[in-house]
């Protein structure tokens, strides 16, 4: 999905400047177009920025315990283009008597035709990529280096983090 993604960011100042200020107003538009293209309201932004092709991100999932399990990531290209890479996990997480999707496998001998080799998909300035939930229990993705891009890439990875229950502890010092 490409999204029209601009450039906001606000002069550098020590107060808030009309230009600052349509910035923010600028950023909330952002907020509810993604909002309306999803369906999500995200309460997460997570900046990476690649400065070339030699800048990655390791395979990974994104399942820290704090984001809401039944919510998508979305996740924002700006600059250059850049190889995302997605296999399947070798321990996929999930919960008890949950049946693996159709035709999931992590075979060591699963081919390019098989549905759950790893893959690649080429992200370019303006693409939103929404991962649904359950691919965070069942998939890997990275962001490998490429020594042919030079140019600089932002992503802004939108996620859904639950609140956090106050420790006994932290109630005690108020």
């Amino acid at each position: 999905m490409k999204l029209g993604a601009e450039s906001h960011s606000p002069e550098p100042s020590a107060s808030a400047s009309p230009n600052s200020l349509r910035s923010v107003d600028r950023f909330s538009t952002s907020d509810k177009l993604l909002e309306a293209l999803t369906g999500w309201r995200f309460n997460s932004l997570l900046l990476n920025r690649y400065r070339d092709g030699r800048d990655a991100m390791g395979w990974h999932a994104d399942d820290e315990p704090e984001l809401d399990p039944s919510a998508p990531i979305a996740s924002l290209s700006l600059g250059a283009s850049r190889d995302f890479r997605l296999r399947p996990r070798s321990s996929p997480r999930r919960a008890p008597g949950l049946p693996p999707p159709e035709g999931y496998s992590t075979a060591r001998g699963s081919t390019a035709d098989s549905p759950c080799a790893p893959f690649n998909l080429k992200l370019a300035h303006g693409d939103l990529l929404l991962m649904e939930p359950p691919s965070q229990l069942w998939w890997q993705h990275a962001v490998p280096r490429r020594l042919r891009v030079t140019g600089q890439r932002l992503n802004l990875t939108f996620r859904v983090v639950r609140p956090q229950p106050r420790s006994k502890a932290s109630n005690r010092e108020k």
